[in-house]
């Protein structure tokens, strides 16, 4: 069969919050392939609320209203207006929901299935019939690919992380390792959450994945690999790139950044022991991000490290560019977008095969095993030790982010994978 030209092609995104900064659908317009963006929130410059925003985006970051902050992450500045559908009360009703539910962490997935089955429906119900291919993301699939595959629709799936059960079964394992680290709370509706994303793999024409940590997973859970495409994401924005050169001396102790959650399911636990092996005059430690242990935990870990908490979006090249290497020992991800963050500014990073990652062992950096101190501490020796080799590693890093994680290599990825699906 002769593959259809993007004119043959009319897509609908469904896409709950702001993932990835819409590199899906934005992809697809600059393709010419895309029919609608529905999102469930979605910041319209014209609107009065959008005027305010905008009033308010003018303010130093300190003034800013936090709502405000999350609200400027909902425009996507490429896509006319007309391509955009949004229904507002669902990304409303989320926010409300997370801030007013005592323990949202226990209900997480039961949010997930009710959100994601809300929104699904509303978009069924608006949906035109000249649409040929629908995409969307797990947990917010299911009734519209069910409404898709009726009408004769092709249904792309986007995994954006391990599938549920495997989360949960190494997260769990940390509990177990780490007890009196993070408050456990008892999750509930996992089984729920697991089945809705079985059925969406078997509705689902293709599954696009971010890495071949979240492929095995599928795998592993029975999906056929021939449905599997492992598209690594990329990073549009340039204000991560460095703008100062790599240390060349050993005149001051090596800058070691971690960001990202701060909880056992990102291994900081890991990097705390791994510190511990370490001489303390030789390394400076600064982990960023919303902080999830307990007191006693967090205690431990400010022994070693700089721990300030969230840090603004706007304000992190700022702290990539204080690091000298990138540390992520992260325990399951899908492909976390810091870590092309690190390799856009410049970093070497070290990291997990489950951080779904582009990086190339002893090139722009160092793969190590879960759960292995040693192999941390190790890596972290010797690009404190060896200042040639981490200029290289930086270089390499800064080339593997130009190329392997460019916005432009993402989109000729993802929608090769859509134009080949015939």
């Amino acid at each position: 069969m002769v593959n259809p030209g993007p004119g043959d092609h009319r897509i609908l995104v469904a896409q709950l919050g702001a993932r990835n900064h819409y590199a899906a659908p934005i992809a697809f317009h600059k393709r010419g392939l895309l029919a609608y963006l529905y999102a469930d929130f979605y910041l319209r410059p014209s609107s009065l609320y959008g005027t305010l925003v905008r009033q308010w985006s003018r303010l130093p970051g300190y003034l800013q209203p936090a709502i405000v902050q999350r609200a400027m992450g909902r425009v996507v500045e490429p896509l006319p207006p007309g391509m955009v559908k949004s229904f507002d009360v669902v990304g409303i009703g989320m926010a409300l929901g997370s801030s007013l539910v005592r323990k949202p962490l226990r209900l997480r997935d039961f949010m997930a299935v009710l959100y994601g089955s809300w929104f699904c429906r509303l978009v069924v119900r608006d949906c035109p019939s000249d649409i040929t291919t629908v995409y969307a993301f797990n947990s917010a699939a299911l009734e519209l690919f069910e409404w898709a595959r009726r009408q004769g629709i092709r249904c792309v799936l986007e995994q954006v992380s391990a599938p549920r059960l495997k989360e949960e079964a190494l997260v769990s394992e940390e509990y177990r390792r780490w007890p009196g680290w993070e408050r456990k709370h008892k999750v509930r509706f996992v089984q729920q959450f697991a089945e809705r994303e079985r059925r969406e793999w078997e509705l689902a024409d293709l599954i696009v994945t971010g890495s071949r940590f979240v492929a095995d997973g599928l795998i592993d859970e029975g999906v056929c690999p021939s449905q599997i495409r492992v598209v690594p994401y990329g990073l549009g924005s340039r204000i991560f790139e460095p703008d100062r050169e790599v240390q060349t001396t050993n005149s001051r102790p090596l800058h070691v950044l971690f960001a990202g959650a701060v909880k056992l399911a990102k291994g900081v636990q890991y990097l705390y022991q791994a510190l511990n092996r370490l001489n303390l005059q030789e390394t400076e430690v600064k982990i960023v991000g919303p902080i999830f242990l307990t007191k006693p935990a967090l205690a431990k870990l400010q022994e070693r490290c700089h721990v300030p908490g969230m840090v603004p979006r706007l304000k992190m090249p700022e702290v990539y560019r204080w690091a000298d290497i990138f540390v992520f020992p992260t325990i399951c991800e899908g492909s976390a977008l810091v870590v092309y963050e690190a390799l856009a500014s410049g970093l070497p990073v070290i990291t997990t095969p489950n951080a779904g990652s582009i990086v190339r062992d002893g090139v722009d950096g160092f793969i190590v095993p879960i759960r292995d101190p040693d192999a941390l501490a190790d890596r972290i020796q010797r690009l404190a030790s060896d200042i040639r080799l981490r200029r290289e590693m930086a270089q390499n890093a800064l080339e593997r982010a130009r190329d392997e994680g460019s916005l432009q290599r993402y989109q000729e990825s993802l929608t090769r994978a859509i134009l080949l699906l015939d």
